[in-house]
């Protein structure tokens, strides 16, 4: 009898820890921010859309820089939240479309905003 009793006792314990074990695993697990999980922006989206942008900054400086038929300019590349902004100078609408099609070219795809002013060199 006492064997029986203690062979109960055991499967009561082992049952309470399963129950409590299924319990524990079935409560939403709280993030640090506090934000549902589907709510969420993933860090390494922002990070690489960061990167990429970069990346098409300095790709279009150095296919500017390169370029030795391109007039001589003052031509700043800038990267904001919309995309790719070019400002600065240029002695032609050709130089102006150049560079943009330069920009373009070079843009991995972010959008190209072209700032540029066409300013005619004066004679001397």
């Amino acid at each position: 009898m006492r064997r029986h009793i203690c062979n109960l006792a055991l499967v009561a314990a082992l049952g309470g820890s399963f129950a409590l074990a299924q319990n524990t695993s079935q409560q939403p697990r709280q993030n640090p921010s506090g934000m549902p999980p589907d709510q969420q922006a993933p860090a390494t989206s922002q990070a690489s859309s960061t990167a990429t942008a970069m990346k098409a900054q300095s790709d279009i400086q150095t296919a500017l820089a390169k370029d030795y038929n391109l007039p001589t300019s003052n031509v700043n590349v800038q990267m904001n939240d919309q995309g790719i902004q070019l400002t600065g100078t240029v002695p032609s609408q050709d130089a102006k479309d150049k560079v943009e099609k330069i920009a373009t070219a070079h843009s991995g795809g972010l959008p190209v905003k072209n700032d540029i002013k066409v300013v005619a060199s004066s004679p001397k």
